[in-house]
């Protein structure tokens, strides 16, 4: 397992951020929805102008997770209070982003980003972290089960014309 560092992302980032948000996002749904859907969200809600806007909140955090070589190799979006998708509770964290490139995937880099998520949480005085995750994705499910996350909820997700259905979940911090 390969040495993360983690960096909070800036808008020196944008280009980087970029590029693996439109990478890894096609990689991992675009073979499982139609493609014009897939092509309007990603129009919608990948380009450059979204992630400086995002960036921009303060109430949201990318962070950037390099390898001992200096190689990005994944990143994560989280958010606090008003931000957060769904619940927009002020003692949680929304885990909104998750997304590792393919050559890295398998190596425990999701953990490490989940305890660092966890971390930033738990440093914060907070009670729990959550996420959604597409009900067609049993892998991911099941992987974040293995980190202690419950099902408690839904929420739709929408790509393109496509509404589909996130399942939600949480895990309680001690």
């Amino acid at each position: 397992m390969p040495k993360l560092y983690p960096r909070i992302a800036n808008s020196n980032d944008i280009d980087a951020l970029f590029k693996i948000s439109v990478e890894t996002f096609s990689n991992a749904f675009a073979h499982l929805n139609d493609p014009d859907d897939f092509q309007a969200f990603i129009q919608k809600h990948k380009s450059k102008e979204v992630l400086e806007i995002e960036l921009g909140n303060s109430k949201s955090t990318f962070l950037l997770f390099y390898t001992t070589e200096n190689q990005l190799c994944a990143y994560c979006k989280i958010n606090f209070g008003e931000a957060q998708s769904d619940i927009k509770d002020d003692d949680s964290l929304e885990i909104e982003r998750i997304y590792v490139y393919d050559t890295f995937q398998g190596q425990g880099i999701g953990a490490d980003i989940l305890n660092a998520c966890e971390a930033m949480a738990i440093s914060r005085g907070l009670s729990y972290i959550w996420l959604g995750v597409w009900e067609k994705n049993p892998g991911a499910i099941r992987f974040y089960e293995r980190q202690g996350f419950v099902a408690f909820d839904t929420h739709p997700f929408q790509i393109g014309s496509d509404i589909q259905t996130d399942i939600l979940m949480k895990k309680v911090l001690v």
